[in-house]
């Protein structure tokens, strides 16, 4: 499977994130949330229960993408580059097809091959891994969603984008279980849970602590 740098495989904006944490001490421990702004959110709030340090690298470019790999071999290239244990939560972004279009059966495998290859990659930065899947997409009220946020509507759901993002769910998971790394569904947890979203993707505020509090079995 090849990977592109084609500007028509990517979203109209692409962003990128590094995060060093007590980048001026020394660490016993070190651990790396890598993915979708999704886990960025609970960062700070995993580093306070956790009493280390908690690295994070979080890009939109998909798998595929040359540009994603050249700023992970980016992040590390770093004296930090050696971690306790790798958090991977991915998958929510590129849910278009390479020239472009719309998402077809065969990107599935290619998705396969690309989680197949990072985790590959990341073995040479941490012998332990937690693997998490994406969070499905709701669609954010058109009016008064403010309003709708604090009567605490049900969200509603994006089947059709949700589709991809279900079918890379089982993906990661079955590519988890050939690497013998642990999948933890915290997908289906959150949506029997009592929290609602603030936007398309991302839990409300209230749910970072009991976001953090279901991975930390996980990884302590």
């Amino acid at each position: 499977m090849t990977m592109t740098d084609s500007l028509k495989a990517r979203e109209e904006v692409e962003w990128l994130n590094f995060w060093y944490d007590d980048a001026d001490k020394e660490s016993q421990r070190r651990v790396l949330f890598l993915g979708d702004s999704t886990l960025r959110e609970v960062r700070s709030t995993a580093k306070a229960r956790l009493g280390c340090p908690v690295d994070f690298f979080g890009s939109s470019f998909a798998l595929r993408d040359v540009m994603f790999w050249k700023q992970l071999d980016t992040f590390f290239d770093s004296p930090y580059a050696r971690y306790d244990i790798i958090v991977i939560q991915t998958g929510n972004h590129s849910r278009i097809s390479a020239d472009g279009g719309k998402w077809q059966p065969s990107d599935h495998e290619e998705y396969r091959v690309m989680f197949r290859k990072l985790l590959q990659m990341l073995h040479a930065y941490s012998d332990k891994f937690l693997v998490l899947p994406a969070f499905l997409i709701v669609k954010p009220p058109k009016r008064l969603g403010r309003v709708c946020r604090l009567l605490r509507l049900r969200d509603v759901f994006d089947e059709n984008e949700n589709a991809i993002i279900k079918r890379r769910n089982v993906i990661m998971h079955e590519v988890a279980d050939e690497a013998g790394a642990p999948f933890f569904d915290l997908t289906e947890v959150m949506l029997r849970s009592k929290f609602v979203h603030k936007d398309h993707i991302h839990y409300e505020n209230a749910a970072k602590a009991y976001i953090t509090d279901l991975i930390l079995p996980c990884i302590k």
